[in-house]
């Protein structure tokens, strides 16, 4: 990931989100895994703006599921706005009962 520039990430986010994803159980480093969460709301706010609500979603849940147990002391604003995102999407797309508690 850090070998990649910004521009290339922003082109290409949907396929580097993609193959991060599928390896991201392997992922230690908090860093890293900071990173990749960075990554999927980034992927899913891009993804969100074309109305693709349910990959926004998914984009999102992932970012959801790589946030440590204390995000929210840890990294207030990052995980408010997961959680905004995911509660905004789960209203426009997806029945009430799914949004993330």
């Amino acid at each position: 990931m850090e070998l990649t520039d910004e521009e290339n990430i922003e082109n290409q986010i949907f396929e580097i989100v993609n193959q991060l994803n599928y390896g991201k159980e392997l992922i230690k480093n908090n860093d890293e895994i900071k990173q990749l969460a960075e990554l999927n709301l980034s992927a899913g706010l891009k993804v969100k703006q074309t109305a693709a609500y349910k990959t926004a979603y998914k984009y999102l849940s992932v970012s959801h599921s790589l946030l440590n147990s204390n995000s929210w002391k840890n990294d207030y604003q990052f995980t408010l706005k997961i959680f905004d995102q995911i509660t905004e999407l789960a209203y426009l797309d997806s029945p009430y009962k799914t949004v993330l508690v």
